[in-house]
């Protein structure tokens, strides 16, 4: 990347592309959507997914287990 690219982008004289910047989180090993400013709080439990190698048996586990805690959440 060239550094009067960057340079742009840190004067937000010009956005990246969304494909530079689903190529740089990746290099940063981080998100999309952190990179672009949307982080909602719920990237940590992901990367904590993505450490792991799930089944789809695992991944159904964990989807049951989580609407299951957010039905008795809002009782």
């Amino acid at each position: 990347m060239a550094q009067a690219q960057y340079a742009r982008w840190e004067k937000r004289g010009r956005n990246p592309k969304d494909d530079t910047v689903e190529k740089l989180a990746e290099i940063l090993n981080t998100s999309f959507e952190i990179l672009k400013g949307r982080d909602d709080g719920l990237e940590e439990i992901v990367s904590l997914l993505r450490e792991h190698e799930l089944t789809e048996e695992d991944k159904n586990q964990i989807i049951s287990l989580l609407q299951d805690f957010l039905i008795n959440k809002s009782k």
